[in-house]
């Protein structure tokens, strides 16, 4: 009886040790029930595997039931093709099973690939449990919910799986992989960090999200109990001194953060946090002593733009008055504010985008430790309203599964786009990486680099002061030295 099942983590594209390296929770959640129905689960990341295709070939020398892989839209794509590519090389009969958002929202492109056996829709703990109990025993699947794969030259999709109970799941299995090389300092000052989950999906209807279709925006919170559990376990086993909440959206409810906040009291130590998953609206009026009390940290915040006519375009439900409210409230603690924004809407002119900057400018005036993030150009991804709307204003989506490896921020080209405005707003992006100090606090203890990011932060701050953004002849030599960074 074979019961060795193996994932395989390929790289995303964007792979930078102690800044993207975070854990592969999706396998980990997935090879928990495996693991306690008996199966064999071993997960490789090729991120940090420095000899993969030898780890790769001691693996499949032991003929896996299954081999699972996670593609992303975007450059996991192409790794992940490239990674099946070579399994089929060596292994020819082994069944590849793809899962993700990708596979999920684009189900039957995805299924003409040759490489491509199996695809998991959605979330994968119980289908994949069930999908290696009828290969190990041999028996049929196609009454396995959740399931899409080709029979007879006819694509199949068994009936959508029901969400699962968060709380009913085995404990997650860290012990598969090597945590420390997961540790990053995500927070000013600490320098053992991971992720943690305490709930999935988001009940909002912003039209660039995936959620409204991978989750149908349902919001579903893990148990306070197991979420304390499992943030005990992590101090214990692998001294964290700090985490991220990296939930879509953790602030749903208040009053359940509250009670996880006063969980974390009752700790016999209590790491700093901080929230991937923070909206304006939920944190409008939120008693931040409370969160502050219970070593909150850093807040990740979505506001997307300072135009209001774009923010009631692609439904953020939120108001800049109440941005405003929330930045002043955080002003005033010792909490971090990371301001997310993103542009290159179709329906985004030339004023909504000096509206942005101006506000971008107005928070940092209010809170001067406040991050801004980089401010990426809006990409039409699979199963989202703006991949509809996209198409109404000219896009023309991929006609196959490798074409989507080119659809991210930096590579995806916009009808609404001229050549010219389209590098402007790529120069914005990278100059909006360097005005305030975010950079610079993730490489404290690397003088070379933080002389650098220091040096050049002066001409990103002129170049943003005077809005001097058609012409950057410097980003070959940021170019480089990124990829030193990677190398290093």
């Amino acid at each position: 009886m074979n019961d060795k099942i193996l994932f395989i983590y390929p790289k995303l594209g964007f792979d930078v040790k102690d800044v993207s390296f975070e854990l592969p929770m999706g396998y980990l959640c997935m090879a928990a029930p495996l693991k306690a129905d008996g199966f064999d689960v071993q997960i490789i990341d090729q991120r940090i595997e420095k000899n993969f295709d030898l780890s790769l070939r001691r693996a499949l020398k032991e003929k896996p039931l299954l081999i699972g892989l996670s593609m992303m839209t975007g450059q996991q794509i192409t790794h992940s093709l490239n990674i099946a590519g070579e399994i089929r090389e060596i292994q020819p009969e082994a069944t590849i099973v793809f899962g993700g958002v990708h596979p999920t929202l684009m189900p039957d492109q995805t299924l003409l690939h040759p490489l491509v056996d199996l695809i998991v829709r959605g979330e994968g703990e119980q289908t994949i449990l069930e999908l290696a109990q009828a290969l190990r025993s041999d028996s049929d699947f196609s009454g396995i919910e959740g399931l899409s794969y080709t029979h007879d030259s006819e694509i199949v999709h068994t009936p959508e799986r029901p969400p699962i109970d968060l709380n009913t799941q085995p404990p997650i299995p860290y012990e598969l992989v090597d945590v420390d090389k997961y540790l990053m300092g995500q927070i000013p000052g600490y320098r053992r960090s991971l992720d943690v989950y305490t709930s999935r999906g988001c009940p909002c209807a912003c039209i660039y999200c995936y959620n409204q279709s991978f989750n149908k925006r349902r919001w579903r919170p893990i148990s306070t109990e197991r979420i304390l559990e499992n943030i005990r376990y992590l101090i214990d086993k692998f001294r964290i001194d700090s985490m991220f909440f990296n939930d879509d959206n953790m602030f749903v409810s208040l009053p359940r953060v509250y009670e996880i906040c006063e969980g974390l009291h009752e700790l016999p130590y209590v790491p700093v946090w901080g929230s991937v998953g923070s909206r304006v609206d939920s944190l409008h009026g939120c008693d931040y002593d409370k969160l502050e009390k219970s070593g909150c940290k850093h807040l990740y915040i979505g506001i997307e733009s300072g135009s209001e006519r774009i923010l009631n375009q692609i439904k953020k439900g939120i108001t800049l008055d109440q941005t405003l409210d929330v930045v002043r409230d955080i002003s005033r603690t010792d909490i971090i504010a990371h301001y997310n924004f993103m542009t290159g809407f179709p329906m985004e002119t030339g004023i909504d985008l000096k509206d942005t900057l101006d506000f971008i400018d107005q928070i940092m005036t209010i809170d001067r430790r406040a991050y801004i993030s980089s401010l990426h150009i809006a990409t039409p991804y699979p199963g989202t309203p703006y991949y509809f709307m996209a198409q109404e204003y000219g896009w023309k989506p991929p006609d196959s599964l490798e074409e989507w490896s080119d659809i991210y921020w930096e590579k995806t080209e916009m009808p609404w786009l001229d050549k010219d405005y389209k590098r402007m707003l790529s120069n914005i992006s990278i100059i909006s990486y360097f005005i305030d100090h975010k950079v610079a606090d993730r490489l404290q203890g690397r003088p070379l680099f933080l002389a650098g990011v220091w040096l050049y932060g002066k001409l990103a701050g002129f170049r943003w002061k005077h809005r001097k953004f058609n012409f950057c002849p410097e980003f070959q030599l940021l170019k480089r030295l990124n990829e030193w960074s990677i190398l290093e």
